[in-house]
């Protein structure tokens, strides 16, 4: 139970860290 708990947790977070870096790196790219 809360192994997955943790799993979920994890993998949310690394989403939301993935979806920070793309817009930051469209971001950049818009920018040139």
């Amino acid at each position: 139970m809360t192994r997955s708990c943790t799993l979920l947790c994890s993998q949310r977070r690394f989403l939301m860290m993935m979806m920070t870096l793309l817009r930051s790196w469209s971001f950049s790219l818009s920018f040139k």
